[in-house]
């Protein structure tokens, strides 16, 4: 584990700065008007419909307008899933999406997205990984960009 940490952080001062993607619990960009159509496109379930991701696009600010809305256990009292929020990416796709699932770690997603990168100062392709423990809640996601 140790290495990894080691690797991730060697790698972090290799990378690009990027005008980073952030991760929030819902709030008013989880509306259902900014869902990006068509909707069976641009939205994915896992876990016999447990968790939910859907894209969606605020128009504002124009270089961070898209997310991922997801929608995961654990329940609340209610029943209701948790809802959170990743937003700042200047495009993103599910097309080409990879899952995976691991007990021990949680649901693995890979998206492809468009972030900008304040020090370069022009925009990069990026992989979006993100990790989902439904047992917890915690959710962790890693953007990696890279030029075409």
């Amino acid at each position: 584990m140790n290495k990894l940490v080691l690797g991730l952080i060697a790698a972090s001062w290799a990378t690009p700065i990027l005008a980073s993607p952030t991760l929030s619990e819902c709030g008013w960009q989880a509306s259902a008007q900014y869902l990006v159509e068509p909707w069976s496109e641009n939205t994915a379930t896992f876990s016999n419909g447990a968790t939910r991701i859907a894209m969606i696009e605020t128009v504002e600010p124009a270089a961070g307008s898209y997310g991922l809305l997801i929608l995961s256990p654990p329940l609340n009292d209610f029943g209701e899933r948790q809802c959170r929020v990743i937003h700042g990416f200047a495009n993103l796709s599910l097309e080409g999406m990879t899952s995976a699932y691991d007990p021990a770690i949680g649901l693995q997603i890979s998206v492809t997205a468009q972030v900008f990168l304040e020090s370069e100062g022009e925009f990069a392709s990026a992989k979006v990984d993100i990790v989902i423990n439904q047992s917890s809640g915690e959710i962790s996601y890693d953007v990696s960009p890279y030029f075409n």
